[in-house]
């Protein structure tokens, strides 16, 4: 992409790389003051490493992070970008100095124009963000997030009722209930019960584009923020990025806000392809429902506590395959030190999720999906790795910045995990001649910040055949209560 910008546009190229040069000097003459450099991969002159990251920047991160150690640093087009290996490194730096570490990097295409300065995750770090911080916690704080759980047991039975109509597209109904769900937190109001509806649509094609616009080299102007005092006639990325933000602001105006069902949706696609891959998990899993829950009603929100192994699922699902490889980047307001190494003022800092959660030494294991990891030798008491937030991962974030709506996430993907283990075996497909379709558990498609399973078919058959219309009787009942009824 950013070679294809180079050769379509030579004009643009001499000024990009006078501006490399005067970057590249000042950023050099600033580091010999601060004494000894992060270890950096070799690079270009100027340029840096900026042609070496790939499009799935975290594999390359991950590869640099066993010859170079758990934090090091690199020089993309001239700006500096911290690259923190392991949980330690994470801890030390983003939980335990947050107040330098708790900033935002410009991001001029997504935070500015696709959002008008408005979008909470990527707010820069001040006044304004500890508003939106403290109005976030009154809603999504440890007790009102218990308020929600009534939807989410209601968007669960729903799920259930339209997978047994049609599991061919299971996934669209995933992504309906995950929106359904957001938007019944945000408004108390009536689910969305078509996957084909439109705000479905609009939501998820928001959030496409901001998961697009913040990956690492989508948009020059991210590299070289001067490109964006062009006039619009040389900057197509403000026509397009204008012209989607007024549509996004007709959309919220009516919708108010998106919260994190990108994500939460995401988890729930790589939990369906563990079970398909790991039927053994299903079976114990259904085993721990059958005697917690019993036949004769679903599962609810009071029975969280009561399953350690579906929450290990919950857990090992995030892990197995995290959905958000490099996080959120943070940004550093001063300049600081860490363990000998300079920690430039300026520097864009990314976690490597995808590192930390494929660590065999905190985890033995990583490339298998294991729930048992996260629990005692009795399996009834959790063990959770150090430096992890209590969460096992830390896809959440960190210090100041960490999510304020993970209790509310968490709930709704252990009330779905629960839910759909207690209705349905998840099995593979067949195909036309029998045999069982197994999915590639290394195939995922980049959505920018977020990355998902790539599309597999697979069976939800009901386990309690006999009962079924009571299972889609209960769907009903719980998807047409109001409002004012709850």
């Amino acid at each position: 992409m950013i070679l294809d910008f180079l050769f379509d546009r030579p004009d643009l190229t001499a000024l990009l790389a006078l501006g490399l040069i005067v970057t590249y000097v000042v950023s050099a003459q600033r580091q010999s003051r601060f004494g000894k450099p992060l270890p950096s991969p070799r690079g270009l002159p100027i340029v840096g490493n900026i042609f070496q990251v790939g499009r799935m920047p975290w594999l390359q991160f991950t590869k640099w992070a066993k010859e170079l150690g758990p934090i090091y640093q690199l020089n993309l087009g001239g700006k500096t970008f911290v690259i923190l290996n392991n949980f330690q490194v994470g801890a030390d730096i983003l939980d335990k100095r947050s107040g330098t570490f708790s900033g935002r990097p410009r991001m001029i295409m997504t935070s500015e124009i696709l959002c008008g300065f408005h979008f909470f995750p990527f707010l820069t770090y001040g006044d304004t963000w500890r508003k939106f911080r403290k109005m976030a916690y009154e809603v999504l704080g440890p007790r009102p997030a218990e308020n929600f759980t009534v939807y989410q047991e209601r968007e669960a039975r729903l799920l259930v009722e339209t997978l047994v109509k049609d599991n061919v597209n299971w996934s669209n109904h995933l992504h309906r209930a995950i929106a359904s769900s957001t938007l019944s937190l945000c408004y108390a109001g009536p689910a969305i019960k078509d996957h084909k509806d439109s705000v479905v649509n609009s939501i998820d094609n928001f959030m496409h584009r901001l998961e697009q616009s913040a990956r690492p080299g989508e948009y020059m102007v991210e590299i070289f923020p001067w490109l964006n005092y062009l006039p619009r006639a040389l900057a197509p990325w403000k026509r397009v990025g204008s012209e989607m933000h007024e549509q996004d602001t007709e959309l919220f105006t009516r919708l108010f806000r998106k919260a994190k069902a990108r994500q939460t949706s995401a988890v729930q696609h790589v939990f369906i392809l563990a079970m398909v891959l790991n039927p053994r998990v299903m079976y114990k899993a259904q085993a721990e429902l059958d005697a917690v829950v019993g036949r004769h009603r679903m599962p609810n929100a009071d029975d969280r506590d009561k399953l350690p192994y579906c929450r290990a699922i919950m857990r090992e699902s995030i892990r197995w395959r995290v959905i958000g490889p490099l996080g959120v980047p943070h940004f550093i307001e001063e300049d600081d030190e860490y363990e000998g190494y300079h920690l430039p003022k300026g520097a864009i800092v990314f976690f490597n999720e995808w590192a930390m959660t494929q660590d065999p030494e905190v985890y033995g294991d990583p490339e298998n999906f294991r729930p048992e990891r996260f629990l005692d030798e009795t399996e009834t008491q959790e063990r959770i790795p150090i430096n992890t937030h209590g969460e096992g991962h830390t896809l959440y974030g960190y210090g100041r910045r960490k999510c304020i709506g993970s209790l509310v996430a968490n709930s709704t993907l252990l009330i779905n995990i629960a839910t759909l283990l207690w209705a349905f075996d998840i099995v593979k497909a067949k195909d036309a001649q029998g045999n069982d379709i197994t999915p590639n558990p290394d195939d995922f498609h980049d959505e920018g910040l977020v990355i998902v399973p790539a599309p597999f078919p697979c069976q939800f058959i009901p386990r309690d055949p006999d009962h079924l219309q009571d299972l889609i009787t209960q769907a009903r009942e719980a998807a047409s209560l109001s409002a004012e009824e709850q």
